[in-house]
């Protein structure tokens, strides 16, 4: 399939946002309470912070959604089969929060002159993590767990680096550090055909806006043609998977993608181009200077954050603990049912030792 064809399928892909259930209506589905939190940042974002409230006394977790996401990433699955809802059967306080201007989070308070738009995942790792761990830290008396995938890993690290943030221990799912060996087809195609150049001359504004109808219709072409969205959601840009079950794919499909910057959008492409992951202005972040304890989930079949790319990320995180998941790409992490036999146990063990 040749890059403009990537391109156009992406097209028609990210033009949609979040239909069916919302994120309350998931977790109150399977029997769980829902608690909904707001924390401001300094420049007058609200994130939302969807809670599943545990046991007095019991320990909270942040779980942070990767790019293009949603809260409701952690939940999507059946209470046996999603991180969210093993983590609170398991005992935990669990917080799942949403970055700024996703479907759930908003800007009542930002100034007008700077716009609602105008922001890249550096925000989201310099003003958004510290908001939302500073408020649960405040609400629970605690410091929280963080468990991280995708972009929120990064942005995670990225912080880290250079803020000092209240936080118990670490997992990473898929975190990006480098994309020197990038194999998503979908990106590549972006940065070649120059789209950032493009999206750069545009006004501020969202990246992937939201139409509920048309998102509604392509949940249901994937029920009927689950290959069309299993390249979408795999092959396409995370990488090929055989993890995801298909049944499921218009549910995935129906809250993801969900929309970001168009800022974030050009940095990300600007980002594949270079092969190393920098902030908007162009400084290369400098994750060696992470020195917490964490343990880190890669997958050999991630065309996001490669084999090649995070050969020598033991290297680079010295305090991490590395796990390779055989056959697992990038969504693997958070939308594959496998996941809560070869990830979550691991993930759960280690927060409770």
């Amino acid at each position: 399939m040749n890059s403009i064809a990537v391109f156009a399928l992406f097209s028609i892909v990210i033009i949609v946002g979040t239909n069916g259930q919302t994120t309350e209506q998931l977790i109150r589905s399977k029997g769980f309470p829902f608690e909904l939190h707001t924390a401001t940042t300094v420049d007058g974002y609200d994130l939302a912070l969807h809670r599943i409230p545990g046991k007095q006394g019991s320990v909270p977790v942040v779980l942070q959604h990767g790019f293009l996401d949603t809260s409701a990433t952690f939940v999507l699955n059946d209470r046996s089969n999603s991180l969210g809802f093993m983590l609170a059967d398991a005992g935990f306080d669990v917080w799942i929060s949403n970055t700024r201007m996703n479907t759930y989070s908003y800007a009542s308070n930002v100034i007008k002159s700077l716009g609602k738009w105008g922001w890249t995942f550096d925000q989201h790792a310099y003003l958004d993590y510290p908001t939302a761990l500073e408020y649960v830290q405040k609400q629970t008396g605690k410091k929280p767990h963080v468990v991280a995938h995708s972009q929120g890993g990064t942005t995670l690290l990225q912080a880290l680096a250079y803020v000092k943030l209240p936080i118990s221990k670490i997992t990473l799912l898929a975190p990006v550090v480098s994309l020197k060996h990038l194999k998503s087809p979908l990106l590549i195609a972006l940065y070649k055909l120059n789209v950032d150049v493009i999206l750069d001359h545009l006004p501020e504004g969202p990246f992937a806006p939201t139409n509920p109808f048309l998102h509604s219709i392509l949940g249901e072409l994937c029920k009927r043609t689950p290959s069309l969205c299993d390249f979408t959601l795999s092959a396409g840009l995370f990488g090929p998977t055989t993890n995801l079950n298909q049944s499921r794919m218009g549910i995935y499909v129906n809250h993801w993608p969900d929309r970001t910057s168009i800022r974030n959008m050009v940095q990300w492409i600007q980002d594949a181009r270079a092969g190393t992951m920098k902030t908007y202005n162009g400084i290369a972040i400098d994750f060696a200077s992470v020195k917490n304890e964490m343990q880190v989930f890669l997958g050999d079949r991630d065309y996001l954050s490669t084999m090649e790319d995070t050969e020598n990320l033991q290297s680079v995180l010295k305090n991490a603990t590395i796990h390779r998941i055989q056959s697992f790409a990038h969504m693997d992490f958070t939308l594959s049912e496998r996941a809560s036999k070869l990830v979550y146990p691991q993930v759960i063990s280690y927060l409770k030792n």
